[in-house]
């Protein structure tokens, strides 16, 4: 009994000592890679996130640097309704739970979405204006980068290769069949270079 209880605080700990969850440090996003993926994977979160405060201050941070180094936008403010911030985060997963902005339109849930972020159910309006001037540029630009990528990886069925490697193999033949091209070419009578008369 004793060594369980001493192995459980040493599972606990790191080499140094520390706590294992101790002051996690959000990591920032600084290139277009690392968004895709930290919006892939927010698609895949649910409510039992161990450090959900964590998750959501570095989507604010990427929130912040997509507007300020991707679209260029000088004034980046953070939206303020009713007196308060409005939670981005919150935002973009409901938005993206009741299946993304043209749904949530179709649907009238910005008023719902509204309510459920403790606001005037009349302001549902205004937050999807919030909605459209922060978050559906990055939105759109992660929809696009994802696409391309699916494009990029698709295998083609019939030849057992991507496209990538089928392309790669196209350019090599092509080089292959210039260098195989002959230097001399035999010309029609008549019609070759001109020759002196003896």
């Amino acid at each position: 009994m004793e060594l369980h209880a001493e192995r459980i605080p040493t599972m606990n700990k790191t080499r140094n000592g520390k706590q294992f969850f101790e002051n996690l440090e959000p990591l920032e996003v600084s290139t277009i890679e690392q968004m895709v993926v930290f919006l892939d994977l927010l698609n895949t979160f649910n409510k039992r996130i161990v450090k959900e405060e964590c998750v959501k201050v570095r989507f604010n941070k990427m929130v912040k640097w997509f507007n300020k180094y991707v679209i260029k936008k000088n004034d980046f403010w953070v939206p303020v309704m009713e007196g308060c911030e409005v939670d981005l985060y919150y935002l973009y997963m409901a938005v993206k739970l009741n299946g993304g902005k043209r749904n949530v339109t179709k649907n009238g849930f910005w008023s719902l979405i509204a309510s459920d972020m403790k606001l005037d159910p009349r302001k549902g309006f205004q937050l999807m204006l919030q909605y459209d001037e922060h978050l559906q540029q990055m939105d759109v630009y992660h929809a696009n980068v994802r696409r391309r990528q699916l494009e990029d990886s698709q295998f083609n069925i019939k030849e057992g290769m991507s496209n990538n490697i089928r392309e790669s193999q196209q350019q090599n033949e092509l080089a292959i069949k210039k260098r195989k091209v002959p230097a001399i070419r035999d010309w029609p009578p008549g019609c070759g270079p001109a020759t002196k008369k003896k």
